[in-house]
């Protein structure tokens, strides 16, 4: 076990030499023993798909348990938030919103797929750009099994320029879900598998009544 400087206090912050390494967590007390858990590997907050704590906004939940988005901080946290280990949560877009940010963080990725309902309500995303070399690329980076988006609209674009890069679309780099009514308007260019509503639909996905 590497010992980390500066972490026998109850809190440790995370350092740019920790990027990529499985940290071990040791607690001991005045008994004989302890407790070990490890973490996963160290990611950035643009490998993780992560916003800053200053981007965010929580938003308020609905008599259903969905969480109602009205802004682009409220967008933000509603990312990070899947992104970060909580992949079935709902959500229902209450108000358009402009993006403002220089470039966007898909929801949902390989390691988490999302697997909540995402109801744009008739709601437009615009102002929508993503510019990365990554797989899985679109305002959703992976739709799982049992994710829907549903009523959702965007305008942007996604620009993905990695050498073996696959799976760009305007709506999802990658679906095994339901994405139904949904429309994008904008430019999508990738490497390998590429769409204006998905880059990829896998053999469960279904796409319906979507226009680009």
């Amino acid at each position: 076990v590497m010992e980390i400087p500066g972490a026998d206090t109850a809190s440790y912050t995370v350092r740019e030499e920790d990027r990529g390494r499985i940290l071990t967590v040791r607690v001991t007390g005045s008994k004989p023993g302890c407790v070990e858990r490890k973490t996963d590997a160290v990611l950035s907050e643009e490998e993780a798909g992560v916003w800053p704590e200053s981007q965010c906004a929580e938003p308020q939940k609905d008599a259903g348990g969905a969480y109602r988005i009205g802004t682009e901080k409220e967008l933000k946290w509603f990312a990070s938030f899947v992104n970060g280990g909580n992949p079935s949560a709902d959500a229902k877009l209450t108000d358009d919103i402009e993006l403002q940010s220089d470039s966007w963080y898909p929801i949902g990725n390989s390691r988490v797929p999302y697997t909540g309902t995402f109801d744009g309500d008739g709601k437009t995303v615009s102002g929508f750009r993503l510019s990365s070399s990554g797989d899985e690329q679109g305002f959703f980076g992976n739709i799982g099994g049992k994710g829907e988006v549903k009523d959702l609209h965007v305008s942007g674009s996604v620009d993905v320029s990695g050498g073996e890069a696959i799976a760009a679309g305007g709506i999802a780099g990658f679906t095994e879900g339901r994405i139904t009514g949904c429309s994008f308007e904008g430019s999508v260019s990738g490497v390998s598998d590429v769409g204006g509503i998905a880059g990829q639909n896998g053999g469960a996905g279904v796409i319906s009544r979507c226009v680009n």
